[in-house]
């Protein structure tokens, strides 16, 4: 089981502690993040706050999309936006230590006003693999991994 967690701070939503791994901002490194469980979402996103400041990436390059492989629009309840999508590697550690390891990919989002400090996404493309547990008055959340498989 991975636990995730509350932060009345960023409101109610709740939020998952990862690390992440993305090919076009530096493949031989991991970077732990914090997600929100976003399960309206397909596709799991990283916004400019957390691309900036946990993996530093230049807020001049979330601004060119000539520096990325693909730039695409996409949108959602909150509207559209640009996104770049990247090859990612999602890593999870459960509570008895076993770590899970996801491959997919991930939108990085192209740095604008009303997304700068927006939390990043964790979407249906990874959370599928889970099955989630979300008890809001008890303030709790788990995700337990559906195959049973880790790396």
């Amino acid at each position: 089981m991975i636990r995730g967690f509350f932060d009345p701070a960023r409101g109610r939503y709740p939020f998952v502690t990862l690390v992440l791994r993305v090919a076009e901002v530096n493949l031989n490194r991991w970077f732990p993040l914090e997600f929100v469980l976003d399960t309206g979402a397909e596709q799991s996103c990283l916004h400019p706050n957390d691309a900036m400041q946990k993996m530093g990436v230049p807020s001049h390059r979330l601004d060119d999309s000539s520096t990325w492989p693909l730039a695409i629009l996409g949108g959602g309840v909150g509207g559209g936006a640009s996104f770049y999508p990247c090859r990612a590697q999602y890593g999870f550690v459960h509570e008895d230590g076993v770590e899970t390891l996801i491959p997919g990919a991930i939108w990085v989002a192209r740095l604008s006003a009303t997304n700068r400090d927006l939390p990043s996404l964790l979407g249906w493309d990874v959370l599928q693999h889970f099955r989630l547990e979300i008890d809001g008055p008890n303030k709790t959340v788990s995700l337990h991994h559906r195959s049973g498989t880790s790396a």
